[in-house]
């Protein structure tokens, strides 16, 4: 049964649900694109034909070019005089009879690729040892004394394709390296030579990319022989399709030799592909435009009855820059007047949302800044292990530590320091980095005034001032300076409010524990605390230091009852000194762990363990 037009039309009328709009735009657009489609489809055969023919001819004329080329440099390589190959753009190095070493020979680079040369260090003199020029040498002995000559494989890389041939002449041998840079070849191609046996004597981008694009192009080894072969007895120049997906243009070079140009085919033919793909975007492109049309004349006739869902259409899409335009009294106005209200409170809570993402992703960027700050997890300085962990309560912390080389009299120094500002959050962070750029200033002041490095109580009251001109007394900072003599075997501190730290000091016994450091006042409470305690302590090799902050050992819960206080850790170190190093720091934080279980962090935290087992040895008296 054959349906009519019309039959198809009352089967779709009954099965979709057409509307006076959707009639209108699906007659103007299939009216518009059959005209666009037809003659777009035409264009572009004609098109696509010309491109491939261009296409084919170019390759061949460029592969001509760059035979005749490669001869008139081989028939100039023997003839330029060596005062011209300083000033030539062809002609990089030329030497006088290199066969003949028993007599000194003269030679020539270019002015124009020395620079290059030398950049690469590339030394063009040492070409003339090469095994190829030995070999090339014992070939053209046999060979009589009428010009000819022989290409030479060097693999030196450049970064220019360049060519080199051994010249026999009247006057004797001479070998030259020319520059291949002017060759014009397609993008993607491989350019190399034959010689009459097939055999491959040089390539723009080595024998094994050759080899590779042979495998990709599907061309086997044996096939390019026969290719050559006939291309050698014609001495004709051709493009020709070989193997499963290559294109070889070839034009003789001589009556020995054979320039190849071979290219991946989908490559070579990727201008027509993307014309079809042009194609085909600009008749979708049509195909829009063509729906645009028809939906405006469609909305210009229903416009009354398309207002309301094209708005609703629009907040559905989360655009709410468009609110309902308020026309009349009627039932419509009354919706699209609750509508409006209701897009103010949506956008509204949007712009909240929207502020508080923006203040977590810069907090976030404030955190990795400030850890930035500290040391990295692993540092060794003057022969001490340090192993360190923080963690902070909020996206940026109060805590900080970090250490500092030295030196002072031929002595190495190692100057260690924590601190831990009162609260935690931006302000904290603050002024932990305010104080991390005063100790950048202070190292290297130290660098001219290495008396500081060894004086705890100096850089104590230099920070403190740092403190107070940054908080301005709104915020104070415990602090600890600690600084390692490696020759004398002490370290000295001074403490500005700061936990005690530990002294896990070898003995027969094992080890004995100890805290170090009298507490003073913190830092940025007054401007005329007294610093001047400092306490000196027997550091010899073996010996480990725990430093932290509060935020180890204030974990009190609901009931008020602190889970891993000051007792605790003390009991920890006793129980686990044996251990080394990021041992001892992973297992204090375990066991705190265990012992406080679910419980919010309330503070920052950190902890480090500097493991002095393989510090710098004591220097004895010169002998």
């Amino acid at each position: 049964m054959i349906l009519t037009v019309q039959s198809w039309y009352e089967i779709i009328q009954s099965t979709v649900n057409w509307t006076f709009r959707s009639k209108l735009t699906v007659l103007v657009s299939v009216m518009m694109l059959t005209a666009i489609s037809g003659s777009t489809v035409f264009f572009f055969r004609l098109y696509k034909n010309d491109k491939i023919q261009s296409l084919l001819e170019s390759e061949l004329d460029n592969t001509r070019h760059g035979a005749r080329r490669l001869e008139s440099l081989l028939s100039l390589a023997n003839v330029i005089s060596l005062d011209k190959v300083t000033e030539s753009r062809d002609i990089l190095f030329v030497y006088e009879d290199p066969c003949n070493r028993q007599k000194p020979s003269k030679s020539a680079v270019s002015e124009l690729y020395k620079d290059q040369l030398r950049t690469l260090e590339v030394d063009p003199y040492k070409w003339v040892d090469d095994l190829d020029v030995f070999k090339a040498c014992k070939e053209l002995k046999n060979v009589s004394k009428d010009r000819s000559l022989t290409i030479v494989l060097i693999e030196t890389p450049l970064l220019i394709p360049y060519i080199a041939a051994l010249i026999q002449g009247t006057d004797g041998t001479r070998l030259a390296v020319f520059s291949m840079d002017g060759f014009s070849t397609s993008a993607g191609n491989t350019i190399f030579v034959l010689n009459a046996k097939g055999k491959l004597i040089w390539s723009a981008d080595g024998s094994q990319y050759v080899q590779d694009a042979m495998i990709d192009t599907g061309i086997a080894p044996e096939n390019l022989i026969q290719t050559n072969t006939e291309a050698v007895k014609s001495q004709a120049s051709r493009i020709r399709d070989l193997g499963t997906e290559g294109l070889l243009s070839y034009a003789p070079v001589g009556t020995d030799w054979m320039l190849m140009s071979l290219s991946y085919k989908p490559s070579s033919l990727e201008p027509i592909e993307f014309a079809l793909f042009q194609s085909i975007t600009l008749m979708l492109g049509f195909f829009l435009l063509c729906l645009v049309v028809g939906r405006n004349l469609a909305g210009f006739i229903t416009r009354p009855l398309n207002e309301l869902r094209v708005s609703a259409e629009e907040l559905g899409k989360g655009n709410f820059s468009k609110p309902f335009v308020l026309k009349g009294t009627d039932e419509f106005s009354v919706v699209k007047r609750a509508f409006n209200l209701m897009i103010d409170r949506i956008v509204n809570l949007l712009a909240e949302t929207k502020r508080n993402a923006v203040l977590e992703a810069e907090l976030e960027v404030a955190l990795q800044v400030q850890q930035l700050l500290m040391p990295p997890p692993f540092i060794e300085l003057n022969g001490i292990k340090m192993y360190s962990s923080v963690q902070a309560a909020q996206q940026c912390g109060g805590d900080w530590w970090g250490c500092l080389p030295a030196k002072l009299e031929g002595r190495d120094l190692t100057i260690l320091m924590v601190g831990d500002v009162t609260g935690h959050g931006v302000a904290s962070a603050l002024i932990t980095a305010t104080v991390r750029g005063a100790i950048s200033v202070l190292s290297t002041w130290i660098e001219t005034n290495p008396a500081i490095a060894n004086d705890p109580s100096r850089i104590t009251q230099l920070l403190n001032k740092v403190v107070i001109d940054a908080a301005h007394g709104a915020l104070a900072m415990t602090f600890m300076t600690l600084v390692v003599d490696h020759e004398k075997q002490t370290v000295a501190t001074c403490n500005a409010g700061h936990n005690l730290p530990y002294l896990l000091i070898p003995s027969g016994k094992g080890f004995d524990l100890r805290s170090i450091g009298k507490s003073g006042v913190p830092l940025g409470y007054a401007a005329d605390s007294d610093y001047s305690r400092v306490e000196s302590y027997e550091w010899k090799p073996g010996t480990q230091l725990f430093l932290y902050t509060d935020g180890l050992i204030d974990n009190v819960n609901k009931e008020d009852k602190n889970l891993f206080d000051r007792k605790h850790l003390k009991k920890a170190l006793q129980a686990n000194g044996k251990l080394r190093g990021k041992a001892l720091l992973n297992r204090i934080l375990q066991e705190r762990a265990e012992q406080v279980g679910n419980l919010p962090q309330a503070d920052d935290l950190t902890a480090i363990v500097c493991d002095a087992s393989f510090q710098l040895p004591a220097k004895g008296p010169s002998a």
